[in-house]
């Protein structure tokens, strides 16, 4: 147990994101992705994205499960070059998802990576 909540780390490689994508959510050392229950809110603490073709990658809560952003749930926005990245980390100004939602990601069609951190808050 994390000293905020449940400890979680989230990880996705794909060729085209450009769709968009859900996140997969991991509990610790599991290889199996997580399902966030209506009463958990999921916290981000860190993210590092890298994109193969230059773009616009756009990370988000996915609030309507169907990987389409919605207002107010954009976690990162940024604008790469290609073959180029960024990380956040959002120590001190956590970013924090509405109860029992996941993660998405929006990229340009090609090879997008995306790793990251945080935590579940038990409401």
């Amino acid at each position: 147990m994390a000293q905020y909540g449940e400890e979680i780390s989230f990880e996705l490689n794909s060729a085209d994101a450009s769709a968009g994508l859900a996140v997969p959510i991991y509990d610790p050392g599991s290889i199996a992705a997580r399902v966030l229950r209506t009463h958990e809110t999921l916290v981000i603490t860190d993210v590092l994205f890298a994109a193969a073709a230059g773009g616009d990658i756009r990370f988000f809560f996915n609030r309507n499960g169907d990987q389409t952003l919605t207002a107010g749930m954009t976690i990162g926005r940024i604008t790469a070059a290609a073959n180029g990245g960024l990380q956040f980390n959002f120590d001190g100004t956590h970013r924090y998802g509405p109860q029992g939602i996941g993660l998405a990601i929006i990229a340009p069609a090609g090879v997008v990576d995306i790793l990251g951190t945080g935590y579940v808050k038990q409401a």
